[in-house]
This record gives C-alpha cells, sequence and structure tokens, in this order.
C-alpha cells in the first residue's frame, strides 16, 4: 500500500476556481469512498474540502488506477472537465504525503500562517470518512498522527494561538485601514459552519453588538444559540444603513450584496452623514457582487485581499514548526517500516508455534496433562528467548528499509511460505511529485 495525495490549494488555483470543488466535498466522497467497485483499487481515503484547499488522501496498492479513477470521479460530481481536474489537481504520493498534511493541519500551508480552524476542519474531514468505514488501518494512524502534530506546533511554538483565523487577521487588517470593531456594531450575512467562527472572532475583539441575516431564514434559529441578533429581511437595508461593519460568509452561491443593494445603502449612507460601510467577505464564493467594488462609499476586503495584506508570522517559529514535522514524519515513516515487518514475525512464530504443540501434544499423550503444561509452559519461555534477537532485527533492518533481506533470511532458514511478504518495487517511487499543478 502506498499514500497518493491529489489537491489543489489557493497557492495553485484561484479561489473561485476552488468553490466549485469545495462545494462538491461531500459527493465526491460518497461516490469515490462508498462504491464497491472503488474498494477494488482504493483501500481506504479522507477528502478534505475548505475555502483555502481541496485535497484526496488515498490508501492505494494501484497508484495509476487509482489517481485516474480520482480524477474521473471528481470531474463527474462536479461538473468538470476530466482534463482540467488533471491540470489543477497536484499529486503525490509515499513520505510527501504525510509530509504535506501535518503542515497542512498544523496551518504552515495556510493563507494565514498558523491559522487555528484548519486542525478542525482536518479532524471533522477524517472523522467522517473513518465514521462511514472508508478509511483504512495505514490511514487512521496517518492522520491520527498529524492531529499530535498540529497540536505540538500549537504547544511548542505559538503558532495559533488565541483563536488566530482568517476571520481574526481580517478584522486586524480592517482595524489597521479603518477602525477597531471593539463596541461597534457589526452584520453577518450567513448562518453557515463558519458563521460561529466569525461571532467568536468578533467577541474577541470586543464586539458584542452583532445582527444576523440570512436570506434562508436561519438566522432566528442561530441567534438562539450565539447571542447575536437576528434580521427579518424588511430590515435588511435599514440595517445596512446604520452598522459599522458588514461581514458576509453565505455560503450560497449567488450574491448576499448586489450592486443595486450596495448603490442604496451608500446613498442612503451618505444622505445621513455616515461614512462608508466596509465589507469584509470571507465566503469561498464571493458574496459580493464583482461591480460592488467600483462603488464610491463602499469598501471591500475580500479573500485574495486578505492573503495579500495578513503579517507574515515570525520566521523563526515557522522553521520551529517545519522541524516539529519533519521530525514526525521520520517517525511515521520508521513506525510504518516496522509494521510491515510485522506479518512476518507473526508467521515466524506461528512457525514455531507449530513445534511447540506437537511436542507438547507429545508429552500429553506420554505422561499426562501436569507433565505437558510444565513442558508447554518450558518451551514457551525458549521460544520467546529464541525469537527475541530476530524480532529485533528484524525491525531493524525494516526501518533501514531492508525488510526484503529479513523475508529471505526466514524464509531460507525455516522453509516458511513467505512469498506475500517479499517486496515488490511500486508503481511510483516513495514521496515522488507525478504531475498535477505546482506545488502547494
Amino acid at each position: 500500500m502506498v499514500f497518493v495525495l491529489l489537491g489543489a490549494s489557493y497557492n495553485d488555483v484561484p479561489l473561485e476556481q476552488l468553490e466549485s470543488l469545495e462545494r462538491h466535498t461531500d459527493t465526491i466522497r460518497t461516490a469515490l469512498l462508498s462504491a464497491p467497485s472503488t474498494r477494488e483499487i482504493i483501500a481506504g481515503g479522507v477528502v478534505i474540502g475548505t475555502c483555502n484547499r481541496f485535497e484526496v488522501y488515498l490508501d492505494t496498492d494501484h497508484f495509476h488506477q487509482a489517481v485516474e479513477h480520482t480524477i474521473q470521479v471528481v470531474a463527474e460530481t462536479a461538473g468538470l472537465d476530466a482534463d482540467y481536474v488533471s491540470t489543477v489537481l497536484h499529486v503525490s504520493n509515499g513520505s510527501a504525503v504525510a509530509q504535506h498534511l501535518y503542515s497542512v493541519a498544523s496551518g504552515l500551508e495556510s493563507m494565514i500562517v498558523g491559522e487555528g480552524e484548519i486542525t478542525g476542519q482536518v479532524k471533522r474531514a477524517f472523522k467522517e470518512s473513518q465514521d462511514a468505514g472508508q478509511t483504512s488501518p495505514s490511514l487512521n494512524a496517518l492522520f491520527q498522527t498529524a492531529a499530535n502534530v498540529a497540536k505540538q506546533v500549537s504547544n511548542k511554538t505559538g503558532l495559533g494561538a488565541a483563536g488566530r483565523s482568517i476571520i481574526s487577521a481580517a478584522i486586524d487588517i480592517h482595524a489597521s485601514e479603518h477602525e477597531s470593531v471593539q463596541g461597534k456594531q457589526v452584520l453577518i450575512m450567513g448562518t453557515g459552519a463558519y458563521a460561529r467562527v466569525i461571532v467568536a472572532a468578533l467577541q474577541r475583539a470586543g464586539c458584542h453588538n452583532i445582527l444576523v441575516y440570512s436570506s434562508s431564514g436561519r438566522a432566528e434559529l442561530f441567534s438562539e444559540s450565539h447571542d447575536t441578533c437576528a434580521l427579518e429581511p424588511a430590515e435588511l437595508p435599514l440595517a445596512l444603513t446604520k452598522v459599522d461593519l458588514v461581514i458576509t460568509a453565505s455560503g450560497g452561491t449567488g450574491h448576499a450584496i448586489s450592486g443595486d443593494l450596495a448603490q442604496a445603502t451608500a446613498a442612503a449612507r451618505s444622505a445621513e452623514g455616515r461614512g462608508p460601510l466596509s465589507i469584509i467577505d470571507v465566503a469561498l464564493h464571493p458574496s459580493v457582487a464583482p461591480e460592488v467594488y467600483s462603488i464610491s462609499g463602499i469598501h471591500v476586503l475580500d479573500l485574495n485581499a486578505i492573503r495579500d495584506k495578513a503579517p507574515q508570522e515570525h520566521a523563526e517559529s515557522i522553521l520551529q514548526a517545519q522541524d516539529i514535522v519533519a521530525q514526525a514524519v521520520e517517525e511515521f515513516e520508521v513506525e510504518q517500516a516496522t509494521r510491515k515487518i510485522d506479518p512476518v514475525i507473526s508467521a515466524l512464530r506461528a512457525h514455531v508455534g507449530v513445534w511447540v504443540d506437537e511436542e507438547v501434544e507429545r508429552v500429553r499423550k506420554r505422561s499426562g496433562d501436569d507433565a505437558a503444561a510444565e513442558v508447554a509452559h518450558s518451551l514457551h519461555r525458549v521460544t520467546n528467548a529464541l525469537l527475541h534477537a530476530p524480532t529485533v532485527n528484524g525491525k531493524e533492518l525494516a526501518k533501514a528499509g531492508n525488510q526484503a533481506d529479513y523475508v529471505q533470511a526466514v524464509k531460507t532458514l525455516f522453509g516458511i511460505d513467505l512469498t506475500q511478504f517479499e517486496s515488490a518495487d511500486g508503481e511510483a517511487a516513495s514521496g515522488q511529485d507525478v504531475g498535477g499543478a505546482a506545488n502547494d
């Protein structure tokens, strides 16, 4: 088995192109990992879709088939051209997959370095696949280790401290360019999963006068559990005239703020002598219509601008985090290598165990149960002592990548059929980048 990653991030493609992949994450996961035909080539998988990235992690021993099948499923499910998908999704395999996942989970690959949201997003994506029975033991180990690495990075480097996220960075940028949100009135448009993160970030920044609007009518239900005030549809125009800041995260396919709505808002605010309206748009699919950007009296800060304006984390902290990731990758590779030799060691112990059982049975027939029990105890103790060195040496050889030598030695010395454990060259070299878009 080998790990394979097919993924694209904000580094590879424009955010609007990522949106077409992200909004189909659940259907892609189901179509790719739940179909009976998939199990023939893919042992397990996890699909991650966020506003910054779309990634498919696979455990397979059919590298090329798995990659081609995944591209086809993604294309068909998302309604995209297969050639386009194969160009957008960057493909990696082997140790490069662990390296990338650990970096992603730790926030090192995020638009805002060290942002805390991605750790939870990775955990949720893994849990969804695990609950659906779509993962493999190796993938379970990989993602569980990723969570531990992310925790180490946060605790030891300070990256991700204080709930750092895209919205918290946006609020900081807004404060530097306009004014602090502390004590201000803010309108959130949208009640999706990200809205709760926005509310928490505003409250940490000292803003507790928060209005919520939902075009789907979910504002009142959301406000009941998030200490905010729900708006009725008819109240929206007046609210846009009065509030100090609007944050949009609708997640829909349309524009929450159209050109006409923005034009009317700008005119009303000007008539009342109020200043320009600032809008922070953190929706993956833009919630603000393109023409709004050119309207006088409206300022828009979107994901692309946030990415460009966000301050860089301290270089020393990033280097320390990268060292933690590199060490974790090395340890994981060693652990996986030693696990590969476990079936061989088990086969060896089982083979010797047959001899022990036969001898114990002979003693039982000749001298009775008590004598057989005593002989069994002695022989098991001898077996453990005898196989201790071969077990330790086998794991050491596996760590060094010499599993094949150990398998051949056991096969020659004990005459055990170990054909299924003999190593063979895979279809792709471990850790090799094999195509797709530019590296993430």
